[in-house]
């Protein structure tokens, strides 16, 4: 329905500029300005549909308001902006064109090094935000607070994929992919995490869960391989290697629990 009314409103407003009619609402002075001031409505509504979503602002008031804040914004830039802009001499319009591209390039270069900075993320702790969705938890997340919690473990992905404390066994391996000897635990068992990037994201939860009851620990992880399914794509083109690796590390260390923690690269290979 919503695709047959744009389509429907594209062909009326054709059919209008074919036309080239000129009632007197057509030619309307404050139809004309909104006319006018609509490609600046078009830029400026997305940083308002964003920042509803940031506030996580479900009143149909405020969206309103907000609606109608936007089309008065965009009046005025257009007919204090635009009309401006568009009167300058070439030499002025280059010169403004290349101030705002350069702002810009400042603004997404000063986010990123911000985002990639490590103070940045110092006091977000992926496990116990992990632990908030459990089922034994009574807390009940919010939307903004779900969607702030998935941005802090994009910014913090990069240190999620590494094993703490772990002691690579070969040279040619790298934390965290290849056979890690990690930091003991208070219990007795002896556990085997092993999976592709997954197992690693994971692999500190586990840990810090089951302490108590795991005294040696070990783990294998090798990117994008699956160790239950032969992937037979591009993203894991040592797919063979990879399954005798796994099954080697289980024949030799023969631990008493095994943890597979893998995500599926792709569904078609089920």
């Amino acid at each position: 329905q919503e695709a047959a009314l744009r389509i429907e409103i594209t062909l009326l407003s054709a059919t209008l500029l074919v036309s080239n009619l000129s009632t007197a609402f057509l030619t309307n002075r404050w139809l004309q300005i909104l006319g006018d001031a609509s490609y600046a409505l078009y830029l400026l509504h997305w940083p308002a549909v964003c920042i509803i979503k940031e506030l996580d602002i479900d009143s149909v008031h405020m969206r309103l308001a907000t609606m109608l804040f936007t089309v008065v914004l965009s009046i005025i830039c257009h007919l204090y902006y635009e009309k401006w802009y568009l009167s300058l001499p070439t030499a002025s319009t280059l010169a403004l064109v290349t101030v705002l591209y350069l702002s810009s390039l400042t603004v997404i270069v000063t986010s990123q090094v911000e985002e990639s900075l490590p103070g940045a993320q110092s006091n977000f702790n992926s496990t116990a935000a992990l632990v908030q969705w459990e089922i034994e938890s009574n807390k009940n997340i919010s939307e903004k607070e779900a969607t702030k919690i998935n941005q802090e473990f994009e910014r913090t992905n990069w240190r999620s994929l590494k094993f703490p404390n772990c002691k690579i066994r070969s040279k040619k391996d790298a934390n965290p992919f290849g056979f890690c000897d990690l930091q003991p635990g208070n219990g007795s068992l002896h556990f085997l995490i092993m999976g592709n990037s997954y197992a690693a994201n994971l692999g500190g939860m586990i840990l810090e869960h089951f302490r108590p009851f795991y005294g040696k620990v070990q783990s294998r992880s090798i990117s994008e391989c699956e160790p239950l399914i032969s992937t037979k794509d591009r993203f894991c083109p040592n797919a063979a290697p990879a399954h005798a690796k796994y099954d080697a590390d289980v024949e030799r260390e023969q631990p008493d629990v095994l943890f597979l923690v893998f995500r599926i690269v792709l569904i078609s290979n089920l």
